[in-house]
């Protein structure tokens, strides 16, 4: 049996790992988020996302490569949540797994008051990734009741 040389499978010149000092913990930014949230904030909510951002609702994956559509599709939601009387958000960061230090998955669960109307009580998945040292949003999970479910069947 010959005997086979061994080439080294990669050689590179290592570089020195260098890390961005984290700017907020993930409660800060939901807070933030909610707060823009809340406010229906389409510039604010926008400002958390980063692309390529995914969605998937009711089962179906959506994504969206670049910011404007992103823009243009939360700005059609919010107007849609204002049309159903959204007065507030608040939400509880039920869980968080931290994968490293710059990217994670948080469950959300929120709560929207109406007005004259029940308020919407909701959970949403989030993966979050570091981007120039911030936190931001690249997809998002309905995994419960969402809101326009509730309205279609109180009606």
């Amino acid at each position: 049996m010959a005997e086979r040389n061994a080439a080294p499978i990669c050689k590179r010149k290592a570089r020195p790992i260098t890390m961005m000092k984290p700017t907020m913990s993930l409660e800060t930014f939901f807070k933030q988020y909610q707060k823009s949230y809340s406010r229906l904030d389409v510039a604010g909510v926008t400002s958390r996302f980063t692309v390529p951002f995914t969605a998937t609702h009711h089962g179906d994956l959506t994504c969206w490569p670049d910011m404007d559509e992103l823009e243009a599709t939360t700005a059609s939601l919010l107007e849609w949540y204002r049309s159903q009387g959204f007065v507030h958000a608040s939400h509880s960061l039920e869980s968080v797994q931290l994968m490293g230090n710059d990217a994670a998955s948080a469950v959300v669960a929120w709560t929207v008051e109406r007005s004259g109307q029940p308020p919407w009580h909701y959970h949403t998945g989030y993966h979050l990734k570091r981007v120039a040292g911030q936190w931001k949003i690249y997809g998002v999970v309905q995994h419960d009741t969402a809101p326009e479910t509730e309205t279609t069947a109180m009606a």
